[in-house]
């Protein structure tokens, strides 16, 4: 019930995020701000289905398959919408980027119909479940690393005078909110790698998985939240920095 205590918060704060995004990109247009949103508010909707699934103080045991099904066909769609957003955002041109993007998507696609045949949706999942993992930790990492790079350009840059701080600090706030969100993936998918039974992990690895999973989360919602809706106080202390 922990889980689900700090969950829950989290999860709403990631759909204001996103519900947040999509407004804005219905708005001003742009299809990296539409992938943004889908994934965010993806993760708001699904998280707790697919990673809850087995926890019969949550989910009834009933409904176990179904929630575990929905959860994860929610997630991948997410996750499909991080890689389309990290081609189009970083290199809308690259015919490499676009073949990763692409070969994500139909990894993800593949991957929930095959736990379906395979594993039928049992929570927690086994093997098909910890592959589908790794595509959605690639795409963070890919995601981090894109913003890292860009981060650094821009901080080459405003030294010299040549870009506005402004941009360079929503480069920073990209590589903290990828960054925070693939921890948080490290720290589930190793769990699933090195732990056989999700049953009989001790009360304290539990809670320190918990409390790291939700600190990251939080950390990454609010700095997509600094990134894309800056207060005007945030912005002025930016701009006198660079005076």
């Amino acid at each position: 019930m922990l889980a689900l205590g700090l969950g829950v918060p989290v999860s709403l704060l990631l759909a204001v995020v996103g519900l947040r995004v999509l407004k804005r990109a219905r708005r001003r247009g742009g299809l990296p701000d539409r992938m943004v949103g889908i994934f965010f508010l993806s993760l708001a909707v699904g998280a707790i289905p697919a990673l809850l699934a087995g926890d019969p103080a949550v989910v009834p045991p009933a409904l176990g398959r179904p929630a575990m099904a929905f959860g994860h066909a929610v997630l991948s769609v997410g996750f499909s919408a991080l890689y389309v957003f990290v081609w189009r955002c970083f290199g809308p041109r690259s015919s490499w980027r676009r073949a990763l993007a692409l070969a994500g998507v139909a990894a993800l696609a593949l991957l929930w119909v095959v736990q379906g045949l395979t594993e039928h949706f049992l929570p927690p999942g086994g093997a098909v479940v910890r592959a589908t993992g790794l595509t959605r930790a690639l795409a963070l990492s890919w995601a981090f690393a894109e913003s890292l790079r860009y981060r650094w350009m821009m901080q080459r840059r405003a030294r010299l005078g040549l870009t506005d701080p402004v941009v360079a600090n929503r480069f920073l706030l990209w590589s903290l909110w990828t960054g925070c969100l693939l921890a948080a993936s490290v720290v589930v998918v190793g769990t699933r790698f090195l732990v056989a039974d999700l049953e009989a992990i001790a009360p304290g690895t539990h809670l320190l998985i918990v409390f790291s999973v939700t600190g990251f989360a939080l950390t990454s919602g609010l700095s997509l939240w600094l990134a894309f809706f800056p207060p005007p106080g945030y912005l002025l202390r930016l701009r006198s920095r660079g005076d």
